[in-house]
């Protein structure tokens, strides 16, 4: 059975984010909640128990990808609220 992040890895589904966002905003989830002491959700506990946590010192947030298919406008919108905060 495909699980998830390998679904992604294989996916262009833009909504879904690449495979390298999914697994950080995963392992953030999960160092957030462990942090704070609380009970990871089974599907995070499975993920967490099953595959390998990656490195989230190197924040990926701020990174922006050029290739888009936002029009013009949107795009510049997006664009300060990322790099003007």
């Amino acid at each position: 059975m495909l699980n998830y992040v390998d679904m992604v890895k294989q996916s262009h589904l833009s909504a879904c984010g690449t495979y390298e966002e999914v697994n950080f905003a995963i392992s953030k989830t999960i160092q957030y909640l462990k942090e704070n002491n609380n009970k990871l959700p089974y599907l995070l506990e499975y993920y967490n128990k099953n595959y390998k946590l990656i490195n989230t010192n190197i924040d990926i947030i701020k990174r922006y990808n050029e290739e888009n298919n936002l029009p013009k406008q949107y795009n510049e919108i997006l664009r300060r609220a990322i790099f003007n905060d």
